[in-house]
């Protein structure tokens, strides 16, 4: 991938690299093997999920935090990456080449396009 990469300097480009599995085949230790069977988790499983994650960061320029509360992390990762490739044709990118989303886009704006998945718990 890299001499395509080097090919799209300075334009704006979609890549999904996928890297939760990075090897093949994947092949989870008991209990997990049977857990959910060869599809993973059932659609009401997912519907059911919920997670928070709580950020904060520090620096010289002062300190923030932040509080996400979603869903389905299954729904969730297909609607991120549906909201940012229409973000990035509709021009909404912050800058070019490989981005992760919170220096690509403004964040409360692409969280406000992944409801009901994902919310600012305020």
């Amino acid at each position: 991938m890299p001499p395509w990469l080097d090919a799209q300097a300075g334009r704006r480009f979609f890549a999904y690299l996928h890297f939760r599995e990075p090897h093949s085949p994947y092949d989870p230790e008991p209990p997990f093997d049977t857990r959910f069977g060869p599809d993973g988790p059932s659609p009401e499983s997912r519907r059911a999920s919920a997670f928070t994650v709580v950020a904060e960061a520090r620096g010289p320029g002062g300190e923030g935090r932040a509080v996400l509360e979603g869903s389905d992390p299954y729904g969730l990762t297909a609607l991120l990456l549906v909201r940012g490739a229409q973000m990035l044709q509709a021009g909404e990118a912050r800058g070019t080449g490989v981005l992760a989303p919170a220096e690509a886009f403004d964040a409360r704006t692409l969280v406000g396009r992944l409801t009901p998945f994902l919310t600012i718990a305020e």
